[in-house]
């Protein structure tokens, strides 16, 4: 039988309270749930957050919003703007280019075909005609959060017709992308977030370790610095 010592046992009961407080409190604050979008009112415009591994469910967040939005609104003829994140990293094949799209090429693919399903089905009765949906991606060369919202923020003060935005991030990352979009777009167009359906992985130490210190290093200023960011593609 291991026996502990008094030493052992207070450093195992610091490091599990050190986990739950991560897990809960920390991520919560992550999340910024204030800025969550009840989805009873259709914004100007969706934008999908290039997300890499958790491209799929950020995308299923954003049909889910949008056919929510749609059977909820009091608008009966709707126009919707779905962004995607210009993420250059090259994808899965596709049989019908006959090459390997980027991750935002697929985003646009997956988008365009979701849309004219759900979102028909969503408005059956409610619009006068179907949705016109535009899907494209914001022009933009980035490695990361910074660059990334930088693009958008471009991107809105050349579409002023777009006054309420709509982002789709994972849960822990909302407070560092809205933080980085009011750096590039303060206080011009009203901004909410949905975010992807919650996995265990969001609340893991380490998902939230590294968003904490991802913060940190971009409130000093080395959001670009070689080293501490990934390389613009």
């Amino acid at each position: 039988m291991i026996r502990l010592s008094k030493n052992q046992i207070a450093w195992m009961v610091a490091g599990v309270v050190f986990v739950v407080i991560l897990a809960w409190p920390v991520e919560n604050w992550l999340e910024y749930r204030e800025k969550h979008a009840s989805g009873k009112k259709l914004p100007d415009a969706v934008y999908l957050v290039a997300g890499s591994i958790d491209q799929d469910r950020r995308i299923d967040a954003l049909i889910n919003f949008l056919s929510f939005s749609i059977t909820n609104s009091a608008a009966k003829d709707t126009g919707i703007i779905v962004l995607v994140g210009n993420d250059r990293l090259k994808s899965r094949w596709s049989r019908e280019e006959q090459t390997n799209l980027t991750r935002a090429e697929w985003g646009v693919k997956i988008l365009q075909n979701m849309l004219k399903m759900k979102i028909r089905t969503a408005g059956a009765g409610l619009l006068q005609k179907e949705p016109a949906a535009r899907v494209e991606i914001v022009p933009g060369k980035f490695g990361g959060t910074d660059g990334e919202m930088e693009a958008l923020g471009s991107y809105l003060w050349n579409h002023k017709e777009i006054k309420r935005l709509v982002l789709v991030t994972s849960p822990f990352h909302v407070r560092r992308t809205l933080q980085r979009l009011s750096m590039y777009q303060p206080n011009v167009v009203a901004v909410e977030v949905v975010t992807a359906k919650e996995e265990w992985t969001d609340r893991a130490p380490w998902t939230v370790l590294g968003e904490i210190v991802k913060m940190g290093r971009d409130s000093l200023g080395f959001s670009r610095v070689p080293l501490l960011s990934r390389r613009v593609r």
